[in-house]
């Protein structure tokens, strides 16, 4: 497993590569151990890049299924980065969770939407559709 000694240790790896701590944050939700959420939560709590935040998000919410990281992802889809935005929809779709349809039918119905977040809207909405059979 990555790093699941503590905190310091996480931050302290991987202090100037945000990607290693969004790599990490994305494979502990993989592995789901339940002993993970309280790191993760302490890195979603403390870091500053969103890109971070939305793999901790995700990672949290598949490992427990807590309202404040879905929160947080439904939120990240109002940010003004288009990135940050097109991560939000991509955890969204995995997620698979019914109460983002009506955030992502926000997304495909909003004209002045950027390309690049509207093709992932509408993949994500076509999973989560899938899923439940609408």
């Amino acid at each position: 497993m990555f790093f699941l000694g503590t905190h310091r240790q996480f931050n302290q790896t991987a202090a100037y590569e945000w990607y290693v701590r969004a790599a990490t944050a994305e494979a502990l939700g993989k592995l789901r151990p339940e002993h993970a959420y309280n790191y993760l939560k302490k890195v979603f709590n403390s870091d500053k890049l969103e890109e971070v935040k939305i793999c901790c998000a995700f990672s949290m919410l598949r490992i427990k299924d807590k309202s404040r990281p879905l929160n947080y992802l439904l939120k990240a889809l109002k940010d003004k980065d288009r990135n940050t935005r097109t991560e939000a929809v991509a955890a969204l779709g995995k997620l698979k969770k019914k109460e983002s349809i009506t955030h992502l039918k926000r997304i495909i119905d909003d004209e002045y939407e950027e390309k690049q977040v509207y093709p992932a809207a509408e993949e994500a909405l076509k999973n989560i559709e899938n899923r439940f059979s609408l």
